[in-house]
Formats: structure tokens, C-alpha cells, sequence
């Protein structure tokens, strides 16, 4: 770069702009990239679509789009709106574990989905879970759940699990199959780090009280 012997460019010209752009390239970019990546991520949290209950349903069950949307409306009758948004917005989480093939490629898929399931037993919020056994048994401790024997006279394993088929997500021609593999639990209070937060102790008495709506509109058409 020359020296100036009449001082530095005066600022908007070409020299001056040719001289910043040597010495400061790098910042810039770097900065530019960073700004970019702040608004994208406000952006993400500000649009971000909130929903006053979120469910989990994990296993090898293949579960397509239209079904996980249709279990997501069927969970919505029986929701309030939670957070005054003037609207019930209920998530079903769909983590599928694959089977086993050649090509490692589902191993891969498999990994993801075990630390997906971690986390989300972790520091999820989904306290009703839709499993197979596989799923169930990758938890271990059945102290995990909730006696839910009170709801259905078909619980099994100590009336911690409830045959998906034995609740309302069934009553419809395109879920009615999840039945077949498929059984509805409820997490006890305290398994996940989050149990003593006063955000998370809100959070599982709504979702108490939905799986309460659940299951007790099933028993309440067969009373």
C-alpha cells in the first residue's frame, strides 16, 4: 500500500476505501457474518412457533407426516389455550430409531436419534410420551412413569402403559395402525434436571391436566 503525502484519503473516496479494505478485509467479513448470523438467530426465536404443550412419540414405528399432523389435532381438542396467544397449538415429536442396514448410514441415523431422546429426556418438556417397547426399554427404570390404571382397566406393566388403540389418538382411520405397536405413558415429576423449576413445575401440571382431559374423555364414552 503507498504512503500519502498529503495525509491519509479524505473518508468515502476510492483511496480511502481501498486503504480500509486492506487493512481492516477480515474484520469486516468476520463482522458482517456474525451480524447476519445474530439477526438470523432473533429472527428464529421471535417467529418461532409456541405451542402450549409438546408430546413425544419415539420407537421404530414409522410415523408419516399426515399422522403425526393428525395426532396434533386430536391432541388440540383436549388442550387450552396456555399461553394467550388465542389459539391451542399442541407439538407431537416425532424420534424414529431405524432398523439395521449395511450401508451405516442408519447407524448414523441412529446415533442422532438416541442423543435426540436424551436430550429430550433430560430437558424436554414432553411429559406425555407415545412408545414402543423398544423405546420403553432404553429408559430401564419403570419408575420412570406414572401409574395410570385409574384411566383404562387395559394398563399394563404395574399401569404404566396404556395401549395407544385404548385412547382417543386411535379413533381415527389414519392413526388408528399406531395402535397395533404403539402405548401412551406419562413421565413421573422428578426425571428430568428441570423438576425443580418453577417453569418446568407449571409445565407438568398442564400437561397433567391434558393427559387428564385424554384419558378421561376415553373412560367417559365407555361409562
Amino acid at each position: 500500500m503507498e504512503k500519502w503525502e498529503n495525509g491519509p484519503p479524505k473518508f468515502g473516496t476510492k483511496k480511502w476505501f481501498e486503504n480500509y479494505w486492506y487493512h481492516f478485509k477480515w474484520h469486516t467479513i468476520i463482522g458482517v457474518v456474525a451480524a447476519i448470523m445474530l439477526v438470523s438467530f432473533a429472527y428464529d426465536i421471535l417467529s418461532k412457533e409456541k405451542f402450549d404443550s409438546t408430546i413425544t412419540i419415539v420407537g421404530k414405528a414409522y410415523i408419516s407426516d399426515e399422522q403425526r399432523e393428525r395426532l396434533c389435532e386430536i391432541a388440540e381438542q383436549y388442550e387450552v389455550d396456555r399461553d394467550g396467544d388465542g389459539k391451542v397449538n399442541v407439538d407431537v415429536v416425532a424420534i424414529g430409531f431405524p432398523e439395521d442396514d449395511d450401508t451405516g448410514m442408519n447407524a448414523q441415523v441412529f446415533m442422532a436419534a438416541q442423543t435426540r431422546f436424551s436430550v429430550e429426556m433430560t430437558d424436554g418438556e414432553s411429559m406425555i410420551l407415545i412408545m414402543d417397547d423398544y423405546a420403553y426399554d432404553m429408559i430401564g427404570d419403570p419408575l420412570n412413569f406414572v401409574d395410570l390404571s385409574v384411566y383404562s382397566d387395559k394398563a399394563f406393566d404395574d399401569g404404566r402403559k396404556i395401549p395407544l388403540s385404548d385412547t382417543v389418538f386411535c379413533d381415527d382411520p389414519l392413526t388408528e395402525a399406531l395402535g397395533d405397536s404403539l402405548f401412551l405413558t406419562f413421565r413421573a415429576a422428578d426425571t428430568h434436571a428441570a423438576s425443580k423449576n418453577k417453569k418446568a413445575k407449571e409445565n407438568y401440571q398442564y400437561q397433567t391436566e391434558l393427559l387428564d382431559n385424554i384419558l378421561s374423555e376415553r373412560k367417559a364414552l365407555e361409562g
